[in-house]
């Protein structure tokens, strides 16, 4: 099959670029032509004040990406193209430009940039819905895209237009969730149930399981507001007795060493960013992982990366993650944003040793059931075939209600 895959990269680096990569990886090793077009957010530090100023408009509509991708589309002609983040240099104005061609389109819903200018659906670092429930004017009124009104307005401008059009419906032949959870939240937001199939994310390579011996915990993340890490650090202020590695970099990383150091906490690592492998290890060796997120995650990637250790996660109730780790069978959920709960749930993991490996056995058997590569190739097949052979869903366009 040839697929021409399309992904425009954020500044900093993130799961959703590693999952691109990952599907382009995984087709290309089975053989499929695959060409890869990726346009990066860094572009932009190079623009002029001209080309700053119309970067208002294009959320909205490109009209550079969509010439480029009819004339990618010309040149490589594709038997499917999918779309892994057009947000914002490339626009919806490339599915436009595929719909021109009669090409399919298949599109991952890796972030609620649909829905919300805000795409982790977040507030003061708290769920927020209002856009979903109450209309997009909310997320102007608390300028929810880095803290500016107008480049809110400018996202809330391309989601409101490409509603009225019709687009997410009428451009998108298959839409593919990560989970059942953020699916239930688009057909919240309005997309067709028909039009989303689920197909979570996906090691390519067994890490294989973790050691007999195991101490602590770990968490493995970005030090980020929405991924609880000041939760988390809260509750260990009282859980001397467990130590805790924390691997990973971002914009709390200061916060995180300052806190660390102001309550002795002598029991809490700080690694920094560690290479895949030096990861794997940590948690082959940690008694369980800590999934502390505040927000609604789309998926958990280092969920399935403990999973396929044999790892036990502890996990907050909300989103995605909770999903993924079943209460008192791969783990245990606590209350997002509650370091009390929190606290109390890690003791309660390391209290029953043999409970918790019997947890880390089921974690590691739901891993060659979901989250191999084979699965996931499985179900991308399907998804195109899906979507090459049987031609465009008869679903009416346009967003319910």
């Amino acid at each position: 099959m040839n697929v021409l895959m399309l992904h425009n990269y954020y500044q900093q680096r993130g799961g959703e670029d590693a999952s691109a990569e990952q599907d382009v990886a995984l087709l290309r090793s089975h053989g499929h032509a695959v060409h890869f077009h990726p346009v990066h957010n860094d572009e932009i530090k190079d623009y002029s004040q001209y080309e700053k100023g119309a970067l208002w408009f294009a959320p909205t509509w490109s009209r550079r990406s969509y010439r480029d991708v009819k004339s990618l589309i010309r040149g490589h002609k594709p038997d499917v193209v999918h779309v892994q983040n057009f947000f914002p240099l490339l626009s919806p104005s490339v599915l436009y430009a595929c719909r021109e061609a009669g090409v399919p389109v298949v599109q991952t819903l890796r972030n609620y940039r649909l829905l919300a200018p805000c795409a982790l659906l977040m507030r003061e670092n708290r769920v927020c819905e209002r856009c979903i429930d109450g209309g997009l004017w909310n997320s102007i009124r608390y300028r929810c895209y880095h803290g500016s009104a107008l480049q809110t307005a400018s996202i809330a401008t391309m989601i409101a237009t490409h509603r009225w059009l019709g687009t997410w419906d009428s451009m998108v032949d298959r839409y593919v969730a990560l989970t059942e959870f953020s699916k239930n939240v688009f057909m919240r937001g309005g997309l067709f149930e028909s039009r989303i199939v689920v197909r979570p994310n996906f090691l390519m390579h067994d890490p294989g399981t973790g050691y007999e011996r195991r101490s602590g915990a770990v968490f493995v993340g970005r030090l980020s507001p929405e991924k609880g890490v000041v939760c988390l650090l809260e509750a260990w202020r009282a859980l001397s007795e467990i130590p805790l590695t924390i691997i990973g970099d971002g914009p709390l990383a200061v916060w995180c060493a300052d806190s660390v150091r102001v309550h002795s906490m002598r029991q809490v690592k700080l690694a920094g960013a560690k290479p895949s492998a030096e990861t794997f290890e940590a948690i082959k060796r940690a008694l369980f992982l800590v999934s502390p997120s505040v927000c609604y995650e789309t998926f958990g990637r280092t969920i399935i990366e403990a999973f396929a250790t044999g790892t036990p996660v502890l996990v907050s109730d909300i989103g995605a993650g909770a999903s993924l780790v079943s209460d008192s069978v791969t783990g245990l959920h606590f209350e997002a944003g509650n370091a009390a709960d929190l606290a109390k749930k890690a003791r309660e993991m390391v209290s029953d040793p043999d409970r918790l490996g019997t947890w880390g056995e089921a974690a590691r058997r739901e891993y060659p059931e979901k989250y191999t590569s084979e699965v996931a190739y499985g179900s991308l097949m399907r998804v195109y075939g899906d979507v090459t052979g049987g031609g465009r869903s008869s679903s009416p366009p346009g967003l319910r209600g």
